[in-house]
Protein backbone atom coordinates (compact mmCIF):
# COMPACT_ATOMS: atom_id res chain seq x y z
CA UNK A 1 0.00 0.00 0.00
CA UNK A 2 1.19 3.44 -0.90
CA UNK A 3 1.36 5.63 2.78
CA UNK A 4 0.51 8.59 0.36
CA UNK A 5 -3.01 7.24 0.30
CA UNK A 6 -2.79 5.67 3.72
CA UNK A 7 -3.24 1.71 3.53
CA UNK A 8 -5.97 1.79 6.09
CA UNK A 9 -8.25 3.39 3.90
CA UNK A 10 -8.42 0.69 0.93
CA UNK A 11 -8.04 -2.09 3.36
CA UNK A 12 -11.34 -1.87 5.94
CA UNK A 13 -9.46 -1.22 9.15
CA UNK A 14 -9.23 1.98 11.07
CA UNK A 15 -6.85 3.16 14.08
CA UNK A 16 -9.26 1.19 16.17
CA UNK A 17 -8.28 -2.42 14.60
CA UNK A 18 -10.68 -4.56 16.36
CA UNK A 19 -13.92 -2.63 15.33
CA UNK A 20 -16.00 -4.73 13.76
CA UNK A 21 -16.99 -3.08 10.17
CA UNK A 22 -20.67 -3.98 9.10
CA UNK A 23 -24.53 -3.38 10.03
CA UNK A 24 -25.05 -4.67 13.50
CA UNK A 25 -28.69 -5.78 14.00
CA UNK A 26 -28.89 -5.52 17.72
CA UNK A 27 -27.19 -2.06 18.15
CA UNK A 28 -29.21 -0.19 19.98
CA UNK A 29 -29.77 3.77 18.64
CA UNK A 30 -28.69 6.16 21.46
CA UNK A 31 -28.71 10.21 21.09
CA UNK A 32 -26.19 11.44 19.14
CA UNK A 33 -26.02 8.68 16.65
CA UNK A 34 -26.64 9.40 12.88
CA UNK A 35 -28.99 7.53 10.66
CA UNK A 36 -29.31 7.06 6.78
CA UNK A 37 -32.63 7.86 5.65
CA UNK A 38 -33.74 7.66 2.10
CA UNK A 39 -37.34 8.18 1.39
CA UNK A 40 -39.03 8.73 -2.50
CA UNK A 41 -42.11 8.49 -3.50
CA UNK A 42 -45.14 11.04 -2.54
CA UNK A 43 -41.79 13.35 -0.72
CA UNK A 44 -38.24 12.56 -1.68
CA UNK A 45 -35.62 13.26 0.98
CA UNK A 46 -32.01 11.35 1.08
CA UNK A 47 -29.81 12.35 4.32
CA UNK A 48 -28.00 11.58 7.47
CA UNK A 49 -30.25 12.59 10.56
CA UNK A 50 -28.25 12.78 13.97
CA UNK A 51 -30.61 11.55 17.25
CA UNK A 52 -31.09 14.24 18.96
CA UNK A 53 -31.02 14.51 22.90
CA UNK A 54 -34.42 13.45 23.34
CA UNK A 55 -33.99 10.80 20.97
CA UNK A 56 -35.54 12.01 18.49
CA UNK A 57 -34.86 12.35 14.67
CA UNK A 58 -37.02 14.82 12.55
CA UNK A 59 -38.16 13.23 9.43
CA UNK A 60 -39.15 16.31 7.21
CA UNK A 61 -42.92 16.32 6.28
CA UNK A 62 -43.45 13.85 8.95
CA UNK A 63 -42.17 15.46 12.44
CA UNK A 64 -40.22 13.98 15.18
CA UNK A 65 -40.01 10.27 15.43
CA UNK A 66 -38.52 8.40 18.80
CA UNK A 67 -35.57 6.18 17.81
CA UNK A 68 -33.59 6.09 20.80
CA UNK A 69 -33.67 2.60 22.26
CA UNK A 70 -34.77 0.87 18.80
CA UNK A 71 -32.38 -1.70 17.82
CA UNK A 72 -31.02 -1.61 13.99
CA UNK A 73 -33.49 -4.41 13.06
CA UNK A 74 -36.64 -2.60 14.38
CA UNK A 75 -35.40 1.23 12.90
CA UNK A 76 -36.77 0.54 9.11
CA UNK A 77 -40.23 -0.88 10.12
CA UNK A 78 -41.05 2.30 12.25
CA UNK A 79 -40.21 5.01 10.14
CA UNK A 80 -42.31 2.38 7.81
CA UNK A 81 -44.98 3.54 9.84
CA UNK A 82 -44.56 6.93 11.05
CA UNK A 83 -44.24 8.19 7.41
CA UNK A 84 -47.52 6.02 6.56
CA UNK A 85 -49.06 7.61 8.75
CA UNK A 86 -49.10 10.52 7.40
CA UNK A 87 -48.46 9.35 3.50
CA UNK A 88 -50.82 6.61 3.43
CA UNK A 89 -49.44 4.91 -0.09
CA UNK A 90 -46.96 6.03 -2.21
CA UNK A 91 -43.78 6.72 -0.15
Amino acid sequence: MSRMFDGQLFNGTSADSGATVGFNPDYILNPGDSIQVRLWGAFTFDGALQIDPKGNIFLPNVGPVKVAGVSNSQLNALVTSKVKEVYQSNV
